[in-house]
């Protein structure tokens, strides 16, 4: 099946813009489109951990979007069948500002912060996958304590996202945006 989504502007919703579960049998396309004031988050691309889904293919592109002024625990999040080389997902070229996003137990106090994440964690942007690559995007959201969050299960893969611009040229504050734990 061949998806594109495109040129489209997605304001104030209380839901998802985009949810796409499970993500099999496709190709798909989701450019240059806009996602303003949206409640909790734009865009959710899962599979469910069946092993059936495994063997089946899917290629979804998310490039050229823009992302402003959303929140909750993640704008974006992303992930295929985590054993699977035939489903590929590219996030490129994105712009992701001004976005607020909070864990659920969060007060909006980021120095008083009481409870810390050991595995599932509200970020920016969501992976939970290594066959998703995060390459070439502007995010730059100072309301959230990370930009890009993994939510990998299995500690051996590896995620991609590299090139990316995280509001700083400074090593030790790009990593302090980062979380990359394990489960």
């Amino acid at each position: 099946m061949r998806v594109q989504i495109g040129h489209n502007s997605f304001i104030r919703n209380e839901k998802l813009g985009i949810k796409l579960s499970p993500a099999l049998n496709l190709d798909a396309i989701i450019e240059y489109n806009h996602f303003v004031e949206q409640a909790t988050g734009a865009i959710l691309i899962k599979n469910p951990l069946y092993e059936e889904f495994n063997i089946l293919p899917a290629e979804v592109v998310i490039r050229y979007n823009e992302f402003y002024n959303n929140q909750g625990t993640f704008i974006v999040s992303i992930g295929l069948s985590p054993y699977n080389d035939a489903q590929k997902l590219l996030f490129t070229r994105n712009f992701l500002k001004h976005n607020r996003v909070r864990e659920l137990f969060d007060n909006g106090d980021l120095r008083n912060v009481k409870l810390i994440p050991r595995s599932r964690v509200a970020a920016v942007v969501v992976v939970s996958s290594s066959n998703v690559q995060i390459f070439r995007n502007i995010l730059n959201n100072l309301d959230s304590r990370y930009e890009i969050g993994s939510h990998l299960e299995d500690q051996s893969k590896v995620i991609n996202c590299t090139y990316n611009w995280l509001g700083s040229a400074e090593e030790k504050i790009i990593f302090d945006r980062l979380f990359h734990r394990y489960a």
